[in-house]
């Protein structure tokens, strides 16, 4: 039986939910789970989400541009879902959820939630993902991106029987990266072939951490000299990031290289990729990370634990520690063999059981069980 599954989602930039989006949907197809992609316009055009879905050959539309409570807003995508006619749709972030369920409900189909975490960096989205989270008790069925956030949603009441996690997960390179990605990636954010590298990659917001990891770049001046740490991404913290950066007097080791639409290609660039965030559901970064044999040093929230294997494909620190991030990052660099060999691990691991072919399965028997019930009993 093919199942048609419209998902639906707010997209500012091409970023780890929609390159999950996309994977995932692309592995479905396989399947005979037709994907549809829906995403509202931005003030500067189509979302990049939806050039990417084009190209991949994936059916996709723009929506008008609304705010999640505009009641135009429903009526676009009741327009919409009815000429899609899906089997069941799929809600990918808090506008999705606040304007696709209640019109889900009304045309009678089935609404399974994709829940990522929170990010809670306004007053606005604080209250809009409070809203989220009461809608999703409502939803047939909710997938999460790891066993913490399942459990997570448990202790609020969701019944266990409607919530599997289905880990983030990419296409691996079927062998060890060539050095010569790493000499390409240097080259291109300007950084010498033999220094010792840290990176980050992720949007500059408050829940990444980043003021942590400058803080512990400062203490890394004396322990590890030479060193250059490069912070790859923007977004609104990115000017008191700066700031930051010169009252610590480390302005000349920190690179503030922006936003990257191939920042997974670059991480070839870093000996350590570091995830200082304060909250966390599955990060994408890591298993790109991995794939180029990179380990990290992260924060131990959310997800984090059930990808980053401490002592074995990096090293697990209590977030807002900068201290503890400070000595983590410094032991790898001091030992490059130790961080050589955690790389390869983490490279095992993501091929293993992170490979997007791997757990599409467990996605497709989502979608499949709720849209052969036709959604839950009204």
């Amino acid at each position: 039986m093919c199942i048609t599954v419209c998902h639906l989602r707010s997209s500012g930039f091409l970023g780890g939910p929609e390159k999950q989006l996309l994977g995932f949907a692309r592995e479905l197809q396989r399947r005979e789970i037709q994907p549809f992609i829906a995403a509202w316009s931005l003030p500067s055009g189509v979302p990049d989400l939806l050039l990417k879905a084009a190209s991949c050959g994936i059916p996709c539309a723009p929506l008008p541009l609304r705010t999640p409570g505009d009641p135009r807003a429903f009526t676009d995508v009741a327009k919409l879902l009815r000429r899609v006619q899906p089997d069941l749709l799929a809600a990918h972030d808090y506008k999705a959820v606040i304007t696709g369920l209640p019109t889900a409900r009304l045309l009678r189909i089935p609404l399974v939630v994709h829940a990522r975490g929170r990010t809670s960096h306004t007053r606005r989205v604080q209250i809009y993902e409070a809203l989220e989270r009461t809608l999703t008790r409502y939803a047939d069925h909710v997938v999460t991106v790891s066993e913490a956030m399942r459990g997570e949603l448990i202790s609020i009441g969701i019944d266990p029987n409607r919530v599997t996690a289905v880990h983030n997960s990419i296409n691996p390179p079927a062998a060890l990266p060539n050095p010569l990605l790493r000499t390409a990636a240097r080259r291109r954010l300007g950084l010498p072939e033999n220094a010792l590298v840290v990176g980050s990659v992720g949007r500059l917001s408050p829940e990444k951490g980043h003021t942590y990891l400058l803080e512990a770049a400062a203490k890394l001046n004396g322990s590890a000299p030479g060193f250059v740490l490069v912070l790859i991404g923007d977004g609104p913290e990115k000017e008191n990031l700066s700031n930051l950066c010169s009252s610590l007097k480390i302005s000349d080791r920190v690179r503030l290289a922006g936003f990257a639409p191939d920042a997974g290609e670059l991480i070839a660039a870093f000996d350590i990729l570091a995830l200082p965030s304060l909250s966390e559901g599955l990060p994408n970064v890591v298993l790109e990370a991995y794939a180029k044999a990179v380990p990290v040093v992260a924060s131990a929230v959310g997800g984090v634990p059930e990808v980053v294997c401490h002592g074995e494909t990096g090293l697990l620190v209590a977030p807002k520690d900068s201290d503890a991030l400070a000595s983590a990052i410094a032991k790898l660099l001091a030992s490059p063999s130790e961080a050589q060999r955690m790389g390869r691990a983490g490279f095992e691991l993501v091929t293993s059981r992170f490979s997007t072919a791997k757990n599409a399965d467990k996605l497709a028997r989502v979608y499949a069980s709720v849209a052969k019930k036709g959604g839950l009993e009204r």
